[in-house]
């Protein structure tokens, strides 16, 4: 039987106390609505700020610990908002259920500097998502491990990390650790610069179920590949990756612990080794089901399918 309503739009407005009335999607926008904007004349960090682009938030960090912000909202950061990540915690997200966006393309999408090796943004707190920031090194340090999971459920999308010299970079940008089920990473880009030796653009830590990550792209000089679980995580999907290790010497580019379960699909990867090793020892992952493996391991070669095939029947 059809709908009794002869007419339903998704768009709701509402009033939020202190701010504007806003009419958006309930599917996007279930709860409250905050704006983070580090360019504003009127930015700040009090209770009063944050409900308006006009008075927003100064910082994310901020809009976290000002206890305004609730499960079910939605934080935009604006255009050119940039902020810097000073400290272990500098960000914390402890809070479930939050919907962090940033506004803005290329040049202009918020960026994250982070200032010092222990310098981190740690997710705490279920089902949060990160979508189009964009993350650097502000000064000559090896940040340890910039963003850390230890909350289930929780979505990164479109998210690029950036070394701008050899000696600003990151060891491990997105660590995934115990608690981090079921994370789902869709358009990572990282970009890190020739030179000092960081471990991995993504680094799987503890034995956690259920991880996806789609539409990699890592090009870095990296000790332990690209992507690199170091404990029996299960049922993991990688699929469209692309790793080129800038290490000379390295085989390394994914390279997955041998009780790490789950489907790689569409993965394609550039080592520095013209040699046996640097073709076979690209890709790691004994208790992985491969579909469509390429390698490479010379400029100018075309990528050769990695791997032992399957028994014909």
């Amino acid at each position: 039987m059809s709908s009794t309503q002869a007419k339903f739009s998704p768009l709701f407005s509402r009033h939020a106390p202190g701010g504007p009335f806003t009419v958006a999607g309930i599917d996007s926008c279930p709860g409250d609505v905050w704006f983070v904007d580090s360019a504003a004349s009127h930015a700040g960090v009090t209770t009063g700020h944050g409900r308006t682009p006009e008075k927003p938030f100064a910082t994310l960090a901020y809009a976290f610990t000002s206890d305004l912000v609730g499960s079910g909202d939605t934080v935009y950061l604006m255009p050119s908002h940039a902020e810097t990540v000073a400290a272990a915690g500098g960000i914390t997200m402890d809070i479930s259920g939050v919907r962090v966006v940033g506004l803005g393309a290329g040049g202009i999408r918020p960026t994250f500097s982070f200032s010092t090796a222990l310098s981190t943004w740690l997710i705490t707190a279920a089902s949060n998502t990160v979508e189009n920031v964009l993350c650097t090194v502000s000064a000559a340090v090896d940040v340890a491990k910039a963003i850390t999971v230890t909350a289930a459920d929780c979505t990164f999308r479109n998210v690029e990390a950036r070394e701008t010299a050899a000696t600003y970079q990151f060891v491990d940008f997105l660590v995934l650790h115990t608690g981090a089920a079921r994370t789902r990473v869709q358009g990572l880009k990282f970009l890190g610069a020739a030179g000092d030796i960081g471990n991995s653009a993504i680094l799987v830590s503890a034995a956690v179920d259920g991880i996806r990550m789609e539409d990699i792209w890592v090009v870095g000089t990296l000790i332990a590949g690209g992507i690199s679980t170091t404990a029996a995580n299960t049922n993991m999907l990688l699929r469209d990756v692309y790793v080129e290790n800038l290490l000379a010497g390295t085989d390394k580019c994914v390279v997955l612990n041998a009780g790490t379960t789950g489907t790689a699909d569409r993965v394609r990867a550039r080592s520095q080794q013209n040699d046996a090793d640097g073709f076979n020892l690209a890709l790691v992952g004994a208790a992985m089901s491969w579909f469509d493996p390429l390698v490479v391991n010379l400029a100018g070669e075309r990528g050769g399918a990695w791997g032992t095939a399957s028994a014909a029947a």
